[in-house]
């Protein structure tokens, strides 16, 4: 006997009696003692499935400055330069710091803080730079004519996340960019380069900043990661005063 919601179930079990004449015209008697505050059968439930675990971001959550890596006056004027903040390993907001394509302002500018909207929730750029190649869908469209300042844009927010996820692997950049405060003279003849009047803007993420010229470049080193030492002295024969021009 068992009991389900509907009440008790009885289950009986008969032999076969069909091919055997002797118990053709027999009878069966069956008695029931049923007791009060039965158990109720409890229904099974199917185990709740252990949820997969939901995969760990590779940004790390804070505010980073993004440097293009080209742009329509990179060669001329300098970088544009983009702030990036992650939150719970997505952007939650990008907006431009410096913008050096100001040949037409504000006919870019538009077009740049549309694109920097429309990066918001992602956490790589991979889809914005197809869609820059095809120039067509979500990044691309109604901005066409500004190719150029959404490339632009588009290596700056890519700098920014590439910084955060060194700080996830656990390097992080001592400063947050630079930019020019001094440009070296244009108007320059010779094999050599005269930077001596050339100074470097550095940001902090504190605020700070410092200027750094050719003569105290040396001691930026010891802001550096170790890891970055080496490479930063090798890039540093492009601070000489005898420099050669390219």
């Amino acid at each position: 006997m068992e009991v389900n919601r509907r009440g008790p179930l009885f289950r009986i079990q008969f032999p076969d009696y069909t091919h055997d004449t002797a118990y053709q015209n027999a009878m069966l008697s069956l008695s029931f003692n049923f007791e009060e505050n039965a158990p109720e059968e409890k229904e099974e439930t199917e185990s709740p499935k252990p949820e997969n675990p939901k995969d760990e971001s590779k940004l790390a959550d804070g505010i980073y400055y993004g440097t293009a890596k080209e742009g329509i006056h990179f060669q001329s004027k300098g970088a544009n330069v983009v702030k990036v903040e992650i939150s719970n390993g997505k952007i939650l907001s990008a907006e431009s710091i410096l913008f050096k394509d100001d040949l037409s302002p504000k006919f870019f500018a538009q077009y740049r803080d549309q694109l920097l909207e429309r990066v918001k929730g992602l956490d790589s750029v991979e889809e914005v730079k197809k869609s820059l190649d095809n120039k067509s869908g979500k990044y691309y469209d109604g901005l066409a004519g500004a190719t150029r300042t959404l490339r632009a844009h588009t290596s700056a927010v890519e700098n920014a996340l590439d910084q955060a996820k060194k700080k996830k692997a656990g390097t992080e950049f001592p400063f947050s960019y630079m930019e020019f405060f001094m440009r070296p003279n244009a108007v320059q003849s010779g094999s050599t380069l005269d930077l001596s009047v050339t100074r470097l803007k550095l940001h902090f993420p504190n605020g700070e900043e410092k200027l750094l010229s050719r003569q105290n470049l040396p001691n930026t080193a010891s802001l550096l990661p170790p890891n970055r030492v080496a490479q930063f002295r090798r890039d540093r024969r492009f601070w000489c005063t005898s420099c050669k021009r390219t």
